[in-house]
């Protein structure tokens, strides 16, 4: 039957009514020929030539055949003209029978049950064109457009969820240059209150807060501008690293002001060791890494900073519980929050951290050690 599906719809059709039809006159021709020769034995009219021994033909008038033989050979007449509409009206309703089981209904089932799933929203099949004929080369392009609509919904899906990330980062990333503000509001303000504060102190405060203002400012104009965290620009300047790591000590002590659990710095290497490196993607990573270490840490936080040829390494060690196994195994997915995550945290932290990093050339290392669990994350800290 594999011709059968690969013919036009056109020739399909013509192949079926010529076929019928042509039984149909066949079955036609044969019942006339019985009906002629039953209606010449059953009413016999004219006259018929006998011929002798010696092949003398002699006309001979045949019998009157009675009213009953007439009307027996009237019914057989009748019939034939009944078997003979019959056929060709059954050979047309066959040929378009057959035309519509072989040709059209499986393909136009095909369509409307795809149809159905497109309307249930449900893109997740396959329509296989069978044959070459115009309605398989119909399915063949359905199939098509269901799978643009596949591609469609699962790119729409994707900027959905990319944009969902991006408002929780934002959010989440706004969240730690707000709290060093505040941190330098209080320190002015207890300060203040023991009349202790000299000009110079002053403006280093007012230059910091003025700093995370632009940083802020900067942040949401970037981020309003792209699509994806991955989008980010990085803007990498010369700095030393000791004034890298005073900035960063600096900010962790801010940025934990209110929490009473100490916070200590290590630094390995020369200060005047220049790294190439993006100073608000490092302060990202560090605020980040020091917010979730405040909310497991029992006494101490450890923050080891080392530079290494064109390597930037930032760990934060916290003497908590460490890492539960799905932490271990899914920490930077973003999203994902450990057993003693308030609600109003977005899970986003280490994922930012993750992004960040692979973006400056680097990577990240969720870890647990004897005195508690250990974030490490590295980058390109050379001149681009």
């Amino acid at each position: 039957m594999e011709w059968l599906r690969n013919l036009s719809l056109r020739k399909a059709y013509l192949l079926f009514t010529v076929s019928c039809f042509l039984a149909a006159f066949l079955l036609t021709w044969g019942t006339t020929k019985v009906c002629v020769s039953l209606r010449e034995s059953l009413a016999p009219s004219g006259v018929e030539i006998v011929y002798d021994e010696s092949g003398k033909g002699t006309i001979v008038s045949r019998e009157i055949p009675t009213e009953e033989a007439w009307n027996a050979a009237r019914g057989v007449e009748s019939l034939q003209y009944i078997l003979t509409v019959v056929y060709f009206g059954g050979a047309f309703l066959l040929s378009g029978t057959l035309f519509y089981r072989l040709k059209l209904k499986h393909p136009i089932q095909k369509l409307q049950a795809g149809a159905q799933r497109i309307m249930e929203q449900d893109l997740d099949f396959v329509l296989e064109a069978e044959g070459k004929d115009e309605l398989e080369s119909l399915c063949a392009a359905f199939e098509k457009m269901r799978g643009q609509l596949q591609r469609n919904h699962q790119e729409l899906w994707r900027q959905g969820e990319e944009r969902r990330r991006l408002n929780a980062a934002f959010s989440h990333d706004l969240r730690n240059p707000v709290t060093v503000l505040k941190g330098s509001i209080r320190v002015m303000e207890k300060v203040l209150q023991g009349d202790r504060l000299e000009r110079a102190a002053l403006e280093d405060h007012l230059a910091r807060m003025s700093h995370y203002t632009e940083r802020i400012a900067s942040y949401i104009e970037t981020m309003s501008q792209v699509q994806k965290l991955e989008d980010a620009p990085l803007s990498p300047v010369e700095i030393t690293f000791g004034e890298l790591g005073k900035e960063m000590q600096e900010e962790g002590e801010l940025l934990l002001w209110e929490t009473a659990c100490p916070l200590s710095f290590q630094f390995f290497g020369s200060e005047h060791a220049v790294v190439w490196v993006d100073r608000a993607v490092v302060s990202t990573i560090l605020e980040n890494c020091l917010t979730n270490a405040s909310r497991y840490a029992k006494q101490t936080i450890q923050v080891t900073v080392s530079v290494q040829g064109e390597r930037l390494t930032l760990s934060v060690q916290e003497d908590g519980p460490g890492f539960s196994p799905n932490m271990l195994r899914n920490g930077t997915e973003p999203f994902v929050r450990g057993e003693k995550t308030a609600p109003e945290h977005f899970g986003m932290g280490l994922y930012v951290c993750r992004l960040l990093s692979e973006k400056h050339g680097g990577g990240i290392a969720l870890e647990n050690t004897e005195t508690g669990g250990r974030v490490s994350v590295w980058m390109k800290s050379g001149k681009p």
